[in-house]
């Protein structure tokens, strides 16, 4: 009778070529466990504790917002400490570690990992965990009355935007800044699949474009924004999760669109107005040397803080 293998060849196999997923050496060894770059970040404006307690009001239950934040992040964080750990990348943030990897085949699952822990922390930071969130103020209504003809005119455009996509990935509205002062930026809006990343440093991965997606890249989008390299000339201010693993628990399987309604009465305005100050200084700044110039580093320094605490 032949003896039944311990283990199958496959995970054999992992074993021998993925050394640093394997931690039986560690712990046989007198070394200490490395240092783990990568954490769960904290949520800004001291979120976390009203979110781990009663989840997200008016959206995500508790116990969906541990599986899809607590866990999901911890588990994509865990990874890529898995996947640099002793080499050049272990301790690159995460939004320039898929920045790097974009260009580098060989890595697409460490792109991927990397990209999907930006994109989930961008989005659980820019919901509020106040009861009623504040409205957006004169500075942001401006800009989408200039862009989007009003902020339902956004909201539909957003909502239609997702409901088109077919598959997971992001709804995301990007701001360039261009025409001059921050009242002026302007606004359009861009969806992702998947792992896609909205920053131009990141065009060595740009997917195909989908021409049936409603918004921006469809025949019903305002600007009608078709090509995909112009759909980069911006930088994110705020971004819609559409991946399922987000509304099932809470919603079910075809609760997408009353998941994506309530999605816009929880946005955090005051954290997208902070992100718009980035893109573009207030008139008559100089960025580094005018007046405020230190609180808009300041607010740069908190948007790409490393993901370790």
């Amino acid at each position: 009778m032949i003896p039944r293998p311990r283990a199958r060849p496959q995970s054999l196999l992992q074993a021998v070529t993925r050394p640093s997923l394997c931690l039986s050496s560690r712990i046989c060894s007198s070394q200490p466990f490395p240092r783990s770059y990568h954490n769960l970040p904290e949520l800004s404006n001291g979120k976390d504790a009203v979110f781990s307690k009663y989840g997200v009001p008016g959206f995500l239950s508790p116990a969906a917002y541990d599986e899809t934040w607590t866990q999901y992040q911890t588990a994509l964080c865990d990874y890529l400490n898995d996947e640099t750990q002793g080499t050049t990348l272990e301790s690159i943030h995460v939004k320039k570690l898929h920045e790097i990897t974009a260009k580098q085949p060989s890595k697409a699952a460490l792109y991927n990992h990397a990209a999907q822990a930006h994109h989930n922390h961008f989005f659980f930071n820019g919901l509020s965990a106040i009861p009623e969130p504040h409205p957006p103020n004169h500075t942001v209504q401006n800009c989408v009355q200039e862009w989007f003809e009003g902020m339902e005119h956004l909201r539909d455009e957003m909502v239609d935007t997702a409901m088109a996509m077919f598959g997971n990935g992001y709804v995301w509205l990007m701001a360039d800044g261009k025409d001059g002062g921050l009242d002026k930026s302007a606004l359009s809006i861009l969806c992702t699949y998947n792992a896609g990343s909205p920053f131009a440093a990141a065009h060595a991965r740009r997917q195909p474009l989908d021409g049936q997606t409603a918004g921006s890249f469809g025949n019903q989008s305002r600007h009608k924004i078709l090509e995909h390299e112009r759909s980069f000339d911006g930088t994110p201010i705020l971004c819609l999760k559409v991946w399922e693993h987000q509304w099932m628990r809470d919603y079910g399987l075809a609760g997408k669109q009353v998941y994506v309604q309530n999605w816009w009465n929880r946005i955090d305005w005051d954290e997208v107005v902070a992100r718009l100050v980035v893109v573009r200084p207030t008139e008559g700044q100089q960025s580094t040397t005018a007046p405020g110039a230190a609180r808009n580093q300041r607010l740069v320094d908190r948007l790409t803080q490393p993901m370790s605490a």
